[in-house]
């Protein structure tokens, strides 16, 4: 029966130590998950950025067309001066805003990727304390019940020598 203390200090300290090591992996399983739905984001992103792009080009084009439509209509040739300046404004002005909805997505999708990764980090490393945690807690546990086993026969706990361990 004066062994109970020190049975007891060993169990909770087992269980305190799984329990922390547990709390790690949880956050490092969610560390990877966020990362995965970031990543997804991201590839998202790009996505829509880059049918963006694609519509502000057909808008360009459309654009183009139009001018030479509306040039051909009112007499003027469509490979007139004017026509064809206004005609290479359109273009410069349609594929700068194309690849500028291309940059746009590009950039939110690196940013994306960079909270995935910092997420990861974040939970691998709380993975790692949560193991060295686990072992503060099963040195300090130990310490505990060492100090338990040693004291039981100085705390009165029967008649006789009851420390086991010769000490004291």
């Amino acid at each position: 029966m004066a062994a109970l203390p020190l049975i007891a200090t060993i169990a909770s300290t087992a269980m305190s130590a799984a329990g922390t090591i547990m709390a790690g992996n949880q956050q490092k399983a969610a560390g990877r998950w966020q990362q995965q739905e970031a990543e997804r984001a991201a590839r998202a992103e790009r996505a829509g950025a880059q049918r963006e792009s694609e519509q502000l080009g057909r808008r360009r084009d459309l654009a183009s067309s139009r001018l030479q439509a509306v040039a051909a209509g009112s007499g003027f040739s469509a490979t007139d001066t004017t026509a064809l300046n206004l005609n290479d404004e359109i273009q410069r002005y349609g594929t700068y805003q194309a690849q500028m909805a291309q940059y746009g997505g590009d950039d939110r999708a690196t940013g994306l990727n960079a909270q995935g990764a910092m997420a990861r980090f974040s939970g691998d490393s709380a993975a790692a304390g949560s193991r060295l945690r686990a072992v503060g807690t099963v040195i300090g546990g130990f310490g505990d019940g060492l100090a338990r086993y040693r004291n039981i026969g100085s705390t009165g706990g029967g008649s006789g020598n009851n420390n086991y361990l010769g000490w004291g």
